[in-house]
């Protein structure tokens, strides 16, 4: 019988996925896409998900 896959691998963990956004190609190479990156994850871990996917 075949199992569920949450259960085969024990996967219980809240995610999010982030859609693709780009910098406007005038202010790249300033630092802001980093910005946006670290700024993102940080709100994430304070609201408690476990994976986040760029």
């Amino acid at each position: 019988m075949e199992k569920d896959f949450k259960e085969v691998f024990n996967l219980h963990f809240r995610a999010l996925a982030n859609r693709e956004d780009e910098v406007d190609p005038d202010l790249r190479r300033q630092g802001f896409g980093s910005r946006l990156i670290k700024e993102g994850i940080r709100r994430c871990e304070e609201l408690g998900y476990e994976l986040i996917l760029l």
